[in-house]
């Protein structure tokens, strides 16, 4: 494959070479993402995997997570983009379009995952009480990430950004002539209001795991009985939300990888080849690791009620359901 590419110094692209091995890489991991969402999402269904809102909620994460990763594995057709890219540019804007659209999704539905969590474990209110809420999640998650993702096409900046499709920031593929308005159009439509929701998401899950711990360890020795019993609850809360906040964990941990790669892309001319890697990695692992959460959740939950005897997947709110007088926030 030869470089044709019409930058002046070799220091300051991707070979054709280089944009194939990242395209490989991502289409590749997208491939594997893509299956593991499937597999979770045949597990889910078994087993009734949606029969509360935080199960949906969960739920609805996937179907944005396998989104994701059927976006990341139709990228790999771009390998030989530079051969014609007049044939190629429309699929590749058409595939840079919804892959900003899954990827807000999947944040959308993270977030409001990362507010019931709360709003359910420090309020302590059912889930059923917010069971009247979730046309507004779906609404959100799924309808506004459409009212802006298409701003891109009325400047004809959606297409190959680096090695894969998204909203250009290089004029020609050369990092060293940057597209100012991509670079804008990135960071307004996506990574600025991404890193925000992120952080909002680590600020609920730290502060729901703080608020149940100081209520495991409170005490009281006049109320030692109602105190000992409502720890019970709170312990059960907490078993409940450990492994509901690695679904915002996991989220946030590989959102840094590409984040990093598209800031340093910024301040430096250069890019540098193994921090793509990692960028192309990373992205589409998110169905992969959210495919591998959901089934272990699924396979340890089925054990335990096995274990008791209940065979079926009971709802969030069939095992957790609090005494009104365990209901305080004080």
């Amino acid at each position: 494959m030869e470089d044709d590419s019409p930058c002046n110094s070799s220091q300051a692209q991707f070979s054709n070479q280089q944009k194939a091995i990242l395209l490989y890489i991502y289409g590749g991991v997208g491939v594997i993402s893509t299956l593991c969402c499937v597999f979770a999402l045949i597990v889910a269904v078994r087993y009734r995997f949606y029969q509360d809102i935080v199960q949906r909620l969960v739920l609805y994460q996937l179907i944005a997570a396998l989104a994701v990763s059927l976006i990341c594995a139709f990228d790999i057709i771009f390998v030989n983009y530079h051969k014609n890219p007049d044939v190629y540019q429309p699929f590749c804007a058409m595939a840079a379009y919804f892959n900003t659209v899954s990827l807000w999704t999947k944040i959308g539905f993270t977030f409001w995952l990362s507010l019931l969590l709360f709003i359910c474990l420090v309020y302590l209110k059912q889930p059923k009480d917010v069971k009247k809420l979730e046309p507004l999640y779906i609404l959100t998650s799924f309808g506004i990430p459409m009212l802006f993702s298409w701003i891109p096409f009325a400047n004809d900046l959606y297409g190959i950004s680096g090695a894969w499709c998204w909203i250009k920031n290089w004029e020609g593929e050369c990092a060293n002539k940057k597209i100012l308005l991509g670079t804008i159009e990135q960071y307004a439509l996506f990574y600025a209001p991404a890193t925000v929701f992120f952080l909002i998401d680590a600020i609920l899950i730290t502060a729901t795991v703080i608020v149940l711990l100081k209520r495991i360890r409170r005490n009281n020795v006049s109320e030692e009985q109602l105190l000992l019993g409502e720890n019970r609850k709170q312990k059960q809360l907490l078993r409940m939300i450990l492994p509901l906040s690695v679904y915002p964990v996991v989220s946030i941990f590989l959102y840094i990888f590409p984040f990093s790669n598209r800031v340093y892309s910024i301040i430096d001319d250069k890019p540098i080849f193994p921090l793509f890697i990692l960028h192309g990695v990373t992205e589409p692992l998110w169905g992969c690791c959210v495919g591998i959460v959901v089934t272990v959740h699924i396979c340890i939950a089925k054990s335990k009620r096995s274990s008791s005897g209940d065979t079926g997947m009971r709802s969030v709110t069939d095992h957790y359901t609090l005494p009104k007088d365990s209901m305080s926030f004080e």
